[in-house]
């Protein structure tokens, strides 16, 4: 049986619920004016936070969960879109880089993520097999803004693997460095590489990144074509949300024996500047 402090950090209800349901109780209280979930897998101790989307959410809560409590590990997930050909609708990436997308002609920040250990790689592997969904090794690039991926696709460097995007890990990843505290990163795919949709997330959401069904409405309104692919992005959703819950099951389930250095790594792994976007 574990007992390993695992600090659990998702952007949206659509990304927790299934877990929750997975992990059956759990008491739910509030950090930092965000949802706190807190349950045990396996001996674990998991404390769960819905950070909201965006960077400079998912880092302000990531910091205010490491600054309350005494985490071993940390793990960002949720869904991200996959730029290019390869990977489907719940298949799951699981980071080898986190970086910070600047555009074209900016220069691209780097945090570095824990790699996942071979034991938990075969363990995720295997629950993949069995319910028929792809696990891979990604470079997740984080945006402060929603990407036109067929535009992307022609700015990234060729040695680029998997590319997901999302619009957190790197935050994470930052704060998760700073408290020298090792950090886990997995994404499921809501949306694959030739998923062209005909709307993008900031037209359902208001300036603070929240989702707004009369945004939704009024998107819905303007152009009737997109209901089908609003249909098709949920069922993509529902099934990545359950693929992404069988892993995070895994992961939190456990035995965490880092080596003695893990803290000098976090201590190596942050960002060439230091950056933080609180």
């Amino acid at each position: 049986m574990g007992n390993t402090t695992i600090g659990l950090i998702a952007a949206m209800p659509d990304e927790i619920r299934p877990l929750l349901k997975k992990a059956g109780k759990y008491e739910k209280m509030s950090l930092g004016g965000v949802p706190l979930y807190q349950f045990r897998v396996a001996g674990n101790r998991c404390l769960l936070l819905e950070s909201g989307i965006g960077i400079r959410r998912a880092e302000r809560a990531a910091e205010t969960l490491l600054a309350s409590e005494r985490v071993d590990v940390m793990i960002s997930f949720g869904f991200g879109g996959a730029v290019k050909p390869g990977m489907s609708a719940g298949d799951l990436a699981i980071a080898r880089r986190s970086i910070l997308y600047g555009g074209r002609h900016s220069s691209c920040a780097e945090s570095a993520v824990f790699p996942l250990p071979r034991d938990m790689w075969l363990a995720v592997e295997s629950i993949g097999a069995k319910n028929g969904f792809k696990v891979v090794e990604g470079d997740f690039l984080t945006a402060d803004t929603i990407l036109d991926k067929k535009a992307l696709r022609g700015t990234l460097p060729r040695d680029m693997t998997n590319p997901v995007l999302d619009m957190e890990t790197w935050a994470v990843a930052q704060a998760a460095a700073r408290r020298s505290t090792p950090l886990l990163a997995i994404r499921a795919v809501s949306d694959a590489a030739d998923e062209d949709l005909g709307f993008s997330l900031d037209q359902f959401s208001d300036s603070e990144m929240n989702i707004r069904i009369s945004r939704i409405l009024r998107a819905i309104a303007r152009k009737p074509r997109i209901i089908p692919q609003l249909i098709r992005l949920a069922r993509n959703a529902g099934i990545a949300g359950r693929n992404l819950a069988s892993a995070i099951m895994v992961l939190a389930a456990s035995d965490y024996d880092f080596p003695p250095d893990t803290g000098e790594w976090g201590k190596s792994c942050r960002c060439s500047d230091n950056s933080s976007l609180l």
